[in-house]
């Protein structure tokens, strides 16, 4: 599973997305890299603002990791995109729904995915890693999604006062911007049953070794019964 992929195996990394900022949210996400710097991203959260989209990405350069409230500067109570940027570090992929994705395509709203009416956002794309990111860098990486519409006024939509902390982005209600979700990539199996070594595959073959012991045991016991017979 560690082989380089370019030696002709894939590799897996997987995120447990957990909630940030008073949002709901939560999920998983996975990448899969194949070959020539090529990988299918998903990303999967329930609980997300519906019929809005969010912004998502990887994120590396920090230190690989997903921020506390400790990381609140300005004592607002949330942690805004450029107070956790710290711990995740800043945009490396963005996770287009077509198009770019480079870290220019950050602030692509029209081409995010839309959480539907359940607020459920289910994501798959296979992309090239934009020029500069490696596989290695990845292995470094944290998702994080973006958009929490319940902070301020109507649920329904991104508003409030308070802007986006985004250079480029002050239009934007900070709701639109802010960190929804967030979790490390960690390298997982390919394949095979839950995370344990050997999988079902291991689990087999141990049922047939104990079971072929137990049929040699039991054989020798009727051959020493009888042996034991004859002797009387």
């Amino acid at each position: 599973m560690l082989a380089q992929s370019a030696g002709g195996q894939e590799r897996m990394y997987r995120a447990n997305l957990t909630a940030l900022n008073k949002s709901d949210d939560r999920g998983n996400s996975t990448v899969l890299m194949k070959f020539n710097n090529n990988g299918t991203f998903t990303v999967r959260t329930t609980g997300s603002s519906a019929n809005l989209p969010h912004a998502q990405h990887v994120h590396i350069g920090g230190t690989n990791s997903c921020p506390d409230i400790s990381a609140d500067k300005d004592g607002d109570g949330l942690i805004n995109t450029g107070e956790g940027e710290p711990s995740y570090g800043p945009i490396a992929v963005s996770l287009t729904t077509s198009g770019d994705a480079s870290k220019d395509s950050g602030v692509a709203v029209d081409r995010f995915p839309v959480a539907n009416a359940d607020g459920t956002v289910t994501y798959e794309r296979t992309l090239e890693l934009p020029k500069g990111v490696t596989e290695e860098m990845i292995t470094q990486g944290v998702i994080v999604t973006h958009g929490v519409s319940e902070l301020f006024d109507d649920k329904a939509k991104y508003d409030g006062e308070k802007k986006s902390d985004i250079p480029g982005t002050e239009e934007l209600p900070l709701e639109a911007t802010i960190p929804a979700t967030c979790g490390k990539l960690v390298a997982v199996p390919v394949g095979g049953a839950g995370t344990g070594v050997g999988g079902s595959e291991a689990n087999t073959a141990s049922m047939i070794a104990a079971g072929s012991l137990a049929l040699a045991g039991a054989g020798a016991l009727l051959l020493a019964r009888k042996r034991s017979q004859a002797n009387l």
